[in-house]
């Protein structure tokens, strides 16, 4: 919620509820002065812990499908890392924007990945996608490593390469006559509020993990870092700070 203005601030005001992101870093607080083209009107169907797990993973999902990846109706693209908090929403762009969605996760992921429009799934863990997938227009990489690399060889002449985890490599994309690109956020206002449209018109399926009072801020690290105490059971989804239970 805005608790000021400046004075050449237009478009929002004072108790306006709004959600967004910040391309700065910085200490985890209760509040943050940002460029007002960072944010936008919050979803009036989601809470504020809902909405506060939706920026950073929706846009950059939206940004890697469509910027990025140039995705349109009748291509297939191939999202590896389906299940997570990017993946998820890539799914469901991707699906909405009539192409065929191949995506990898782990097993026990299958049901909800193909619940959010996946056309096919494939277990990371117990099959190898770059021997049972046919050539794609985009690969979409949120796992780095050797599955970008073994990624480049599926991709149609032409097509794009987006990876948000590690930089890409120039020369493989020359090898194989594909343009491939190491994805960065950049917050729009724009998309921020078509994102909240498909929200409130339930277009959209929200990924939120484990919810954490201010006070546990370590554990919340830790858990984003994959290294949870034994008594938190690790979820899916974007990690949420919640300043609200500090005070209740």
């Amino acid at each position: 919620m805005i608790e000021a203005v400046g004075e050449q601030v237009t478009g929002f005001s004072v108790g306006d509820e709004v959600y967004g992101a910040s391309l700065f870093g910085g200490a985890n607080a209760e509040y943050i002065a940002i460029n007002p083209q960072f944010i936008a009107r919050k979803p009036h169907s989601l809470t504020f812990v809902e909405a506060a797990s939706v920026p950073v993973a929706a846009e950059t999902a939206w940004q890697v499908v469509f910027r990025d990846a140039h995705l349109k109706s009748g291509q297939t693209i191939l999202i590896h890392g389906g299940a997570g908090a990017v993946g998820s929403y890539a799914i469901q762009f991707a699906h909405q924007a009539g192409a065929k969605v191949i995506a990898t996760a782990a097993a026990d992921s299958e049901e909800y990945v193909k619940s959010l429009g996946a056309d096919r799934f494939i277990d990371y863990k117990n099959e190898s996608f770059d021997s049972i997938v046919e050539p794609v227009n985009a690969v979409i990489d949120l796992v780095g490593g050797e599955v970008q690399q073994r990624s480049y060889s599926l991709i149609k002449a032409g097509g794009y390469l987006v990876s948000t985890t590690q930089p890409v490599s120039a020369d493989l994309a020359a090898k194989f006559n594909i343009h491939a690109t190491f994805a960065q956020l950049q917050p729009s206002q724009q998309e921020l509020t078509q994102i909240a449209n498909f929200l409130d018109e339930g277009k959209l399926t929200i990924n939120l993990g484990e919810v954490f009072p201010l006070t546990d801020t370590i554990e919340a690290w830790n858990t984003v870092l994959g290294k949870p105490t034994a008594s938190i059971q690790k979820k899916n989804g974007r990690v949420v700070l919640d300043h609200a239970q500090l005070h209740s």
